[in-house]
Order: structure tokens, then C-alpha cells, then sequence
């Protein structure tokens, strides 16, 4: 406090008041201007922060249009259904959307629910960003299993899996497909139905059968799904029900597990997967993902398994989330 006594007794003595108040008005009038010319400065600097969300490369809710319920069966139920999701762009009347003419990436999702429920609309969280990054998605409907009944239902789910595969095949052209850039996708159920559609794809042993051998899926994005189904059910099952577990109804079992557990039909041909599972996961146990994991590297194909510590079925931080989906994203690219 002293110092800064001195120094101003200092100016005032060497310089006099009248020219001290002389020096002072330019100075005045520097701040003046600044106050003036500061806003519009930070006016335009919050306005270039955000010129990169409007690059050309990135895309919004205009940048694509979707085809609803369509029909990937003859003559089938209403519930062998498909949504597509593509790239285009709304232009305005008379046309409205201009369909994008480049063959694009795409990602082919399938919703959860025990094989039992669910929706090919309710699992939009899991693809929404694919559509931002320019992909083309479907989302596949198939027949449910009945309540109660939900093992006998994976073989009908499979089969329509695969028939709604082949109808994209034989679309592709007419949509923009590229069939040399398939991802699958899907969350628990769902999670079994990609893993089991894009292995019967690869394994030497099945693809004859697949029905869309032209369609090269370099990817598998494995939201907790089901790896070994005989396991899954008894793990899920309560005392009672296990000891109410006919022995028809464990062969039936048996038998479909051998036939639609994906963990079956790893091989050296599979198509790079990445399991995101969390550590707490009640319905699914992440021992699942594990095995998995370990039989893809037992054989050499990319794999990555991100498992996150108290994350449970369906049940991830925000944080979480975003790590998910940027780690997928690096993975796809890669």
C-alpha cells in the first residue's frame, strides 16, 4: 500500500495534475472504443465457434428421408416389416426429396426384447448417429414369439433375419446400397440375431445357405447381446421354473442353442464384432461378451469388447454413451 502511495505521489509531483489529466484522456478514450468494438468481437467469435457445425460433411435431419413398413415377404404378416432410413435431401415441392444417387455405407439394425417384444422404431437410439455420419440404415421387424414361449421363437426370428437380408440384396441398386459395406447391429435379442446373421454369412460351414452371400458385412456392433442361448435361459429362469423344465422342453432348448448361439460358429472368416456390455448386467451376464471375445481372438478375427463397470442392460452414464459410440465409429473406419 505504501509502493503504490509513493508512485502516484510521484506522478502527480513530477508531472502536475493538468498534464497527468492531459495523458489520461487518450487513454480514455482507447477503453471507450474497446467497450464499443468489444461486443461485436465477441458476436463473431461465438459465431465462427460454431462454423463447423455447418460444414457440408455433416448431417442433419434434412439429410435424410425415411420409407415406412415395407415388405420384405410376399404376402407376409405384419410384422415382416422394414423401415429404411436414406440419404437424400428435402428439396421442396414439387418433388420434395431428392434421393441421394451415391451408393452408401449401411448399417442393418436389429431391435431386442427376448424375441419376444420390441419394436424397429424403439431402438433408434442405437442408429440415429449412423444416419449423422451419412450411413443408410434399416430397421428389421420379425415375428415375435409368444409370451411364455420365447426360445421356440428364435428360429422364426433367424429365418425372417435372413429373408429380410436377402430382399435388401436384391434391392440394393434401386436404394443406393452399397453391398460391399454392411455393418449389422442389435441389442440383446437383437444382439443375437445380427451376431447369428452375419456369422452364418462368413462360416465356411453355413454360408451356402445364407441366401446373401453378395452382401460383405465387415462389421458386427454387439449391444450385450446373447452368445450362448441354452446358458442365457437358465441363467434368466427362476427355481421354480427351472424345476418345472421338462425334459422335452430342455432337448428343444439343446437343440436350438446348438443351431442359433452365435458363440457356435465363430471362425477365422468372421466379420470384425465389437460387444459393448456393462459389468452389472442382470439379464445378460457380461461372462457372455467374455466368451465371445475369447473365441474371436482364439481364431485371429478384430474384435474389441468394451465392458463398462456398473453398466447394466440397457443401462449406461451419458459419458458412457459417448464413449460407446465413438469407439464403434473408430472401429467401423479402421
Amino acid at each position: 500500500m505504501k509502493k503504490k502511495q509513493e508512485r502516484s505521489n510521484f506522478l502527480t509531483h513530477n508531472l502536475g495534475k493538468s498534464n497527468l489529466i492531459k495523458m489520461m484522456k487518450p487513454i480514455k478514450n482507447i477503453f471507450s472504443k474497446l467497450l464499443f468494438i468489444l461486443p461485436a468481437f465477441l458476436l463473431i467469435s461465438c459465431q465462427n465457434s460454431n462454423q463447423p457445425e455447418s460444414k457440408a460433411n455433416d448431417f442433419w435431419s434434412h439429410k435424410f428421408y425415411v420409407i415406412n413398413n415395407v415388405s420384405y415377404v410376399e404376402n407376409g404378416n405384419n410384422l415382416q416389416k422394414l423401415d429404411l432410413y436414406l440419404q437424400g435431401e428435402y428439396v421442396g415441392e414439387p418433388k420434395y426429396v431428392e434421393t441421394d444417387s451415391i451408393p452408401r455405407k449401411i448399417l442393418i439394425y436389429i431391435h431386442g426384447g427376448g424375441w419376444a417384444v420390441g419394436d424397429k422404431m424403439t431402438s433408434m437410439n442405437y442408429f440415429l448417429h449412423f444416419l449423422e455420419k451419412g450411413w443408410h440404415v434399416v430397421s428389421i421387424n420379425y415375428t415375435l414369439a409368444k409370451d411364455g414361449e420365447n426360445a421356440s421363437g428364435i428360429p422364426t426370428a433367424v429365418n425372417d433375419v435372413k429373408m429380410a437380408l436377402e430382399w435388401i440384396c436384391q434391392h440394393a441398386e434401386q436404394y443406393h446400397i452399397d453391398l460391399n459395406n454392411v455393418a449389422l447391429g442389435g441389442e440383446s435379442a437383437g444382439g443375437q440375431l445380427s451376431l447369428i446373421a452375419g456369422l452364418y454369412n462368413t462360416n465356411p460351414q453355413t454360408i451356402d445357405n445364407s441366401g446373401y452371400r453378395e452382401m460383405n458385412i465387415r462389421a458386427i456392433i454387439n449391444w450385450f447381446g446373447v452368445i450362448d442361448i441354452e446358458n442365457f435361459f437358465y441363467h434368466i429362469m427362476t427355481d421354480q421354473q427351472k424345476n418345472n423344465f421338462t425334459e422335452e422342453a430342455k432337448e428343444e432348448l439343446s437343440v436350438i442353442s446348438k443351431e442359433f448361439s452365435p458363440i457356435n460358429f465363430v471362425s477365422e472368416k468372421a466379420p470384425s464384432i465389437i460387444t459393448i456390455h456393462g459389468n452389472e448386467d442382470s439379464v445378460v451376464p457380461v461372462e457372455q461378451a467374455y466368451a465371445l471375445h475369447k473365441a474371436l481372438d482364439s481364431v485371429h478375427v478384430k474384435n474389441e469388447l468394451l465392458v463398462f463397470k456398473g453398466g447394466k442392460h440397457v443401462g449406461f452414464t451419458d459419458m458412457q454413451w459417448e464413449e460407446a459410440f465413438s469407439t464403434i465409429f473408430e472401429f467401423v473406419s479402421n
